[in-house]
């Protein structure tokens, strides 16, 4: 696993971004990490992740800070805005907090953001529906739950 704060160069943590991050990174398909311990890997040399252990500390502890907050205020009933970070054929997941992810199912989408897969041939995929929404696309959802 490489945490979004061994990535270099520095990258925001959500989805889109580290997956932008990596292909550019890594256009061959491999890419240059080493071994850290507890199946954790890094970009970083030691020397420069050592220099950087404050701030590396000091990025993790606000992307805990801002799950913490977003945990306590959680109300159904408010709207918030954030970014498509994946799409997949039953949601779409959306960027909430940095390095925090909110799946919204397929039926939680609006019907005018939703539309029948079709084939190469035209016709209607038997898989039914799809989000209609790209990657890095601003929405505005609600979180209904969380664990």
């Amino acid at each position: 696993f490489l945490p979004v704060e061994h990535m270099e160069p520095r990258t925001e943590a959500a989805t889109a971004a580290v997956r932008d991050a990596m292909k550019e990174a890594a256009p061959y398909g491999r890419l240059p990490v080493r071994e850290i311990g507890d199946g954790l890997v890094s970009m970083l040399s030691e020397k420069v992740a050592a220099a950087r252990s404050q701030e590396i500390d000091a990025r993790r502890v606000k992307m805990e800070e801002g799950i913490a907050v977003l945990r306590d205020t959680y109300d159904s009933k408010k709207w918030l805005s954030g970014q498509v970070s994946a799409v997949q054929n039953n949601g779409v997941y959306v960027s909430v907090v940095e390095g925090k992810d909110a799946f919204v199912p397929l039926s939680e989408i609006p019907e005018a953001q939703v539309a029948e897969a079709k084939s190469a041939s035209g016709e209607a995929d038997a898989e039914g529906p799809r989000p209609t929404h790209k990657p890095g696309q601003p929405v505005r959802f609600r979180i209904v739950r969380h664990s």
